[in-house]
């Protein structure tokens, strides 16, 4: 049975998600706001699963986050924001859902076999979302509510969990 605790926590998971994924679609081009937030919300999720607080390595992590966001940016080199949709096949997208979980290992120490799992679930999920935003609506603006960001960042902080949950 679920305690006020844990229904407080997911609480904060999912509002921690929800910033982070409107940042995601509302500053695409501007790395800094959605790598920080996004490094928070994993910053946030890390800590309801473990009870440890925060410490340096979630600066560096933050940090981690923001260059990942940059370094994807820097390889879209489009305007995503006038793109019809979502172009999951975008090596931008690729090297991304490969740098963060990399990044999270060296900085947090996570198990290998978790980010050989996390990364192509990942990338499926914003793939499949992104089919569904064209097919639901043609040539989707990203502001669309089936958002392919979204769903890449709730895979992520669903497959990429410490591999130490704390119990109570």
């Amino acid at each position: 049975m679920k305690t006020r605790a844990d229904i407080g926590l997911w609480a904060l998971r999912v509002g921690a998600w929800l910033v982070s994924a409107f940042a995601g679609y509302s500053f695409l081009l501007n790395p800094v706001v959605p790598g920080i937030t996004f490094g928070l919300a994993v910053v946030v999720w890390r800590w309801a699963d473990t009870g440890r607080l925060p410490g340096m390595r979630s600066v560096v992590f933050v940090g981690a986050s923001t260059i990942n966001f940059a370094i994807v940016i820097g390889i879209a080199r489009v305007d995503m924001m006038n793109a019809p949709v979502f172009d999951p096949v975008e090596p931008a997208v690729i090297v991304g859902t490969v740098l963060l979980p990399v990044a999270q290992h060296y900085v947090f120490g996570l198990e290998w076999r978790r980010i050989i799992v996390a990364v192509p679930t990942i990338y499926f999920a914003a793939y499949v979302t992104a089919l569904i935003a064209s097919a639901l609506v043609p040539n989707a603006p990203w502001n669309t509510i089936v958002n392919p960001v979204a769903a890449w960042q709730l895979a992520y902080l669903l497959t990429m969990r410490p591999d130490e949950i704390r119990t109570t």
